[in-house]
């Protein structure tokens, strides 16, 4: 007999922004409930922003897990979460109804190369009623002691907001803390961020959620990237390239990256 665990992922913190702020976000697998043979052997995304004039970016989630004991079958769930001008489409904070929201557009999603269908599931138990939520979920059969491959694509709208320097700044965000509950380490992972116009990159001074980290914006020239994540990454042109091995990913190790996108030079 199959045994059936539900596995669900979490999002992120929204940035501390203006009120006037646009939040999306998803992330890697989680495991919600009990234990589990099954491992992720490694993770391969590929984000590409903008990809168009509606600043959408496309993301490309590569999952290799392996199964060390017997047949199971895991319901796997990719989150689809948004908050601040994002939501007003969707959701009404002051309906206990909450409608059945996707920020994640034309989701995909395949096992061993073969399509699968996913079906969306509102969040009914958001823990924050200024969010809007939804799952693309599926149930994934892993063999006895076998190796199974998980694609996921989909393109989202970038975030952004209004800085505490009076900029409009971009961001992507990619939640890498919850791969943790799979069995042992991840073996390896990899995240690319490709950014047109990319000169530099640096790490950013403090906490990316608190508004002192976007005073900084007025001293930096056109084409500074900012980024936080699970590994310092390396540039290669306009790609930012976090990697590395046999690791339990925290809270620390989530991906966050912003840019300034639009330079004011006073007043409104």
């Amino acid at each position: 007999m199959r045994a059936r665990v539900i596995v669900l992922l979490l999002p992120l913190a929204a940035c501390a922004l203006a009120d006037d702020s646009a939040m999306s976000w998803s992330g890697a697998p989680k495991m919600m409930h009990g234990n589990t043979t099954v491992r992720m052997v490694s993770e391969k995304v590929i984000v590409k922003t903008p990809i168009d004039s509606d600043f959408q970016s496309s993301f490309d989630c590569n999952f290799v897990f392996h199964n060390d004991g017997p047949a199971t079958d895991i319901r796997i769930g990719f989150p689809d979460r948004a908050n601040g001008a994002y939501t007003e489409d969707y959701f009404n904070t002051g309906s206990s109804d909450k409608p059945t929201f996707y920020e994640l557009k034309n989701f995909k999603s395949w096992v061993d190369g073969k399509l699968v269908k996913t079906t969306l599931l509102v969040d009914k138990n958001s823990p924050d009623a200024n969010y809007a939520g939804s799952w693309h979920t599926k149930t994934v059969h892993f063999p006895a002691n076998t190796t199974v491959n998980v694609r996921d694509t989909f393109t989202q709208r970038q975030s952004g907001g209004i800085g505490t320097t009076n900029n409009y700044i971009s961001m992507v965000r990619y939640v890498m803390s919850t791969g943790a509950s799979w069995k042992g380490n991840i073996g390896s992972a990899e995240v690319d961020v490709i950014i047109p116009g990319m000169k530099s990159a640096k790490p950013f001074p403090g906490k990316p959620d608190t508004a002192t980290a976007y005073t900084h914006w007025t001293d930096q020239p056109k084409g500074t990237i900012f980024y936080t994540g699970f590994a310092a990454p390396t540039q290669d042109g306009n790609t930012l390239i976090f990697k590395r091995n046999d690791f339990k990913p925290t809270l620390d190790s989530d991906i966050y990256v912003v840019w300034q996108a639009v330079e004011h030079t006073g007043g409104g």
